[in-house]
């Protein structure tokens, strides 16, 4: 998927791993910086990682037909990220490797392309570096398991063959330089950590032979230490990193509202940081700081964060600048509220008017660790008819689970539960006091008479 900025970690495969959590953070996290697809630049993105303090980034390479990757990465925009940043991470993504795709095989030519093409970036990369230390990281078409290998996107692909044919053209560059010549340049495989990850992961990772092995974790219902886990139980330990070769690929709230409590989104980040770091994860990037207009408008990622400055530059902005510049900080442990502009009624308004209320929990009497629920009445009390949209639900501001709403007619009410969409979107009760929040059209998706009546909330006890 397309993104703006995110978070990489850099090291040698002979650096000890760092023994702090700043001096991890500070030496192996920094932004995506790609602008295809945005209003913003190449120099805006990379000025925004500058500004952030950011010693690292990540980008993407496509191509559609043999060489355009290894073309692209010699163009002056990816030239100045060799120049500038100690860590630069590659998604390369040939979608022309599904071209010669037919019956379970590829086509002995397509697989000769991607090596070549990996060869020659490496060559290209070992001439290219700007520091004695740098690295650079090479991942796999992007996220296998979203593109390739499962039941929606060609089940019989053979995944190992592919992986196995872009490391091995990196291989063969560094086979081809004597040691001082050599960048550290390391092959990454890809997982989503969602599109049948159990599944996949059983049945390739015990076969990928690249340097690393990485997860995208966008899944708000599962723990990434569990998502992890299911890694570690198939990789094998091998290659430079050796029974660590783990890292976060990607994460971040791609699916959480970022108009909304900045304070909490903060402390969702420093969370996931520490758990890749209490994991020993080699590398970690963070999404959407400043991502694509395109993806914000047009994908379910409920108004990710922009290069807006107004109506302040967000908490977790500010922790990552705290971060990268001295000891961590703490984000607030206060709620902190970003407040979007309310549309006003009017006597002749002529537009939908969605709003949620009688929300409740589906499983009463929680005890901790009980799989809950909660359903929630969407009203159109507006004159006209509405859209398809979504409703989001939350504990204590962390999104949990979203479900579809189809378009109403005006006076008519649905009830909507938070699971019916994914039998997975469940919340595993913590004990405590909780605020269980539902919100209706939550991006925006079209204009409301008013957006003061979204939102309706709840607190629940969960025993212990």
């Amino acid at each position: 998927m397309l993104s703006g900025i995110l978070i990489v970690i850099a090291c040698a495969a002979n650096a000890p791993f760092p023994e702090t959590f700043e001096r991890w953070a500070q030496e192996r996290v920094g932004p995506v910086v790609f602008s295809e697809g945005s209003s913003h630049t190449w120099d805006e993105f990379t000025g925004f990682a500058h500004e952030l303090g950011a010693h690292a980034v990540k980008t993407w390479l496509g191509a559609r037909k043999p060489g355009e990757a290894f073309a692209a990465i010699q163009t002056e925009s990816y030239r100045n990220l060799i120049r500038t940043f100690r860590t630069v991470h590659f998604n390369i993504s040939p979608s022309y490797i599904a071209d010669g795709y037919a019956n379970g095989k590829i086509n002995p030519e397509m697989f000769e392309a991607v090596r070549r093409e990996w060869h020659d970036i490496a060559l290209f990369l070992c001439r290219e570096r700007a520091f004695p230390d740098q690295t650079f990281l090479l991942s796999v078409g992007g996220e296998i398991n979203v593109y390739l290998g499962t039941k929606n996107a060609y089940p019989d692909f053979p995944v190992a063959e592919y992986v196995d044919a872009c490391h091995a053209g990196k291989e063969a560059a560094m086979a081809e330089l004597p040691a001082e010549q050599r960048a550290h340049v390391f092959s990454v495989a890809e997982l989503q950590g969602d599109i049948e990850f159990d599944a996949f992961a059983e049945r390739w990772l015990p076969t990928f032979g690249t340097d690393l092995v990485s997860l995208s974790y966008y899944t708000f219902y599962r723990d990434i230490h569990d998502a992890l886990a299911v890694m570690r139980r198939y990789v094998k330990a091998l290659g430079p990193f050796g029974a660590d070769r783990l890292m976060l690929g990607e994460y971040g709230p791609s699916l959480e509202v970022c108009n909304w409590n900045q304070a909490e989104h903060a402390r969702w980040h420093r969370d996931i940081l520490h758990a890749a770091f209490d994991e020993r994860l080699q590398y970690a990037f963070f999404y959407e700081i400043a991502d694509h207009e395109v993806v914000i408008k047009t994908g379910s990622h409920d108004g990710l964060v922009t290069f807006a400055s107004q109506p302040f530059k967000r908490a977790a902005w500010q922790y990552y600048m705290g971060l990268y510049n001295g000891p961590e900080p703490k984000p607030p442990e206060f709620d902190l509220y970003e407040v979007r502009p309310a549309n006003v009624p009017s006597a002749d308004s002529d537009k939908p008017n969605l709003v949620s209320n009688n929300l409740e929990c589906l499983q009463p009497g929680a005890h901790a660790n009980d799989a809950l629920s909660f359903q929630v009445a969407i009203a159109n009390q507006g004159k006209t008819v509405s859209r398809d949209t979504g409703v989001n639900f939350y504990v204590d501001d962390r999104l949990v689970s979203w479900a579809w709403i189809p378009a109403l007619e005006p006076g008519e009410t649905k009830t909507i539960a938070s699971n019916q969409g994914d039998a997975r979107f469940v919340w595993h009760a913590r004990s405590g006091r909780h605020r269980i929040t539902a919100v209706v059209n939550p991006a925006r998706a079209f204009d409301e008479e008013s957006e003061t009546d979204n939102a309706v909330s709840l607190w629940i006890a969960v025993e212990q």
